[in-house]
């Protein structure tokens, strides 16, 4: 009897907590989590930046169908890259959502817009995930790295965000069509590899109810001198007029001005401007139209595109000095370059120094060698943007007839 009773008890004791515990999940409300609907790759520039994903509640496999959605919905980001330039990024990230949305739809979200700006315009690094969920009900999250770092109150900024990927004017881009196209178990597997670094988890952490503080790349990026970058009225046609050194310099070519003063180069023409005349045709504004509400964030954008640029021109230009000549100067060669709008180098000018002709002549033939430099964002309204480069030759040798530089 004592087995008898004990056995019952040990039974009871098991059996109740267990039919508790299905009662109350048979009453308690059904939750659906989201599901992965979208995966694709996007490439800036011929490199991979990162993966993006769409989740929703609801069975949706088109654009249409995750822009009215009605229950739950997610956008990931993953980056693939090592080291990702935090301007780039942010820079890319405003520029498709600017492009993509109605001038009054962005200038209603302004300051909401510029509270995640704060932590896009970050370093991330390989693994590390942006993460913005909406739920049905309820204000949009922005995660990085799982951690929550700004809340958005305000409904519809979730497809303020979407359009960046899915909007109209992306129809043709690879990303769209990866992006509405049946998820590939291959990307869906590179996805799930994308996990986060050590230590990184702990990073994101630290932006939680602080403005993040500015990484040691991005105060070296913000102290670089924008007044001298933008400022044209170095390399206008006065000053060039004034000074009264023989060479003439390739900005009389590019200046903005007048297009008399375009239609006569010839008499003044360098071996430089033979090479930039050419891309200079452009009379036509950007298709987006630029309202004085969005002025904050365009500055952000031009900001953003001037660092990229220079960034840019100094890592993939790779001038050497000429063989004639015997030594070159320690300091730095400060050269000024424009782009159009295609992206392509249509002057090069430089500032006063004790350089010869020869050597800047080296540089200006590599610049105009440039053909993957970033294009200006389409909101935009400049036909063309100067950037201030440095280059230095001190640690190039000259051990027989031809300069090595390291």
């Amino acid at each position: 009897m004592k087995f008898e009773y004990w056995s019952i008890n040990l039974l009871m004791s098991r059996f109740i907590p267990l039919l508790l515990a299905l009662l109350v999940a048979g009453f308690a409300p059904k939750v659906s989590s989201s599901e992965l609907r979208a995966l694709s790759t996007f490439v800036h520039l011929n490199e991979p930046i990162y993966v993006a994903a769409i989740y929703t509640q609801e069975n949706a496999s088109d654009p249409e169908g995750w822009l009215n959605s009605k229950g739950n919905r997610s956008m990931e980001l993953r980056f693939i890259p090592a080291r990702l330039s935090s301007r780039m990024f942010a820079r890319v990230f405003l520029e498709r959502i600017l492009v993509n949305n109605a001038p009054d739809d962005v200038a209603s979200y302004q300051s909401e817009l510029q509270q995640i700006l704060t932590f896009i315009r970050q370093d991330y690094r390989r693994g590390d995930r942006i993460r913005f969920d909406a739920p049905a009900k309820g204000s949009l999250t922005m995660k990085v790295n799982g951690s929550v770092v700004a809340e958005i109150k305000r409904p519809g900024f979730f497809n303020l965000l979407l359009r960046g990927w899915v909007g109209e004017k992306l129809k043709l881009q690879n990303f769209y069509r990866e992006l509405v196209s049946p998820v590939a178990p291959a990307l869906e597997q590179e996805f799930a590899e994308l996990s986060i670094a050590d230590g990184r988890q702990a990073w994101a952490k630290e932006m939680i109810g602080n403005k993040p503080s500015l990484t040691d790349s991005q105060v070296a990026e913000n102290s670089t001198p924008e007044p001298k970058v933008q400022s044209k009225p170095k390399i206008t046609p006065k000053k060039e007029v004034e000074a009264p050194k023989p060479k003439p310099q390739p900005k009389q070519v590019v200046s903005k001005p007048v297009q008399k003063e375009v239609t006569k180069p010839k008499p003044a023409v360098t071996e430089t401007k033979k090479e930039v005349s050419k891309p200079k045709e452009e009379d036509e504004e950007p298709p987006v139209a630029q309202i004085a509400a969005l002025n904050p964030l365009l500055e952000d954008l031009k900001s953003d595109y001037l660092i990229e640029l220079k960034n840019a021109i100094e890592t993939r230009a790779t001038p050497r000095p000429p063989r004639t000549l015997r030594k070159v100067s320690r300091d730095d060669l400060v050269a000024q370059v424009t782009v159009n709008r295609e992206g392509q180098v249509t002057n090069v000018a430089y500032a006063s120094g004790d350089f010869p002709d020869k050597l800047k002549d080296a540089v200006t033939d590599e610049l105009n060698r440039l053909t993957t430099l970033p294009t200006p964002p389409e909101v935009l309204v400049e036909k063309s943007y100067t950037v201030e480069t440095i280059f230095n030759f001190g640690k190039c040798k000259r051990p027989a007839a031809v300069w090595i530089c390291f």
